[in-house]
């Protein structure tokens, strides 16, 4: 029998990018998470994902972000809660904190 059927096939493949970034955190006690934990200023924060203000703000009352208002009246932002919105709202990749030495 010579009968050949053919058939189209898509192959997607989806390329995953490593970004490294480093900031100089501070640890406070997050009261909301109960646990000492690394805090970013809000201007590192907007710098470190490369967003406006705006933007940030908006992401950090959608998805539950702590702050904290440190005694320098700077304002800060708990990384574990903003990972884990980050986490939350990119179900393809993981964002990931690596702790690096005190400086």
């Amino acid at each position: 029998m010579n009968d050949h059927r053919q058939r189209r096939v898509v192959v997607e493949v989806e390329r995953m990018q490593l970004i490294r970034k480093w900031i100089r955190t501070r640890v406070f006690e997050c009261g909301s998470c109960k646990r000492d934990v690394d805090f970013v200023t809000v201007s590192d924060a907007i710098r470190l994902f490369e967003i406006s203000a705006a933007e940030l703000n908006k992401f950090m009352s959608t998805n539950g972000s702590h702050s904290k208002l440190s005694t320098d009246e700077v304002q800060h932002i708990c990384l574990t809660s903003l990972l884990a919105g980050l986490n939350r709202s990119n179900n393809k990749h993981e964002v990931k904190l690596f702790l690096g030495g005190k400086k």
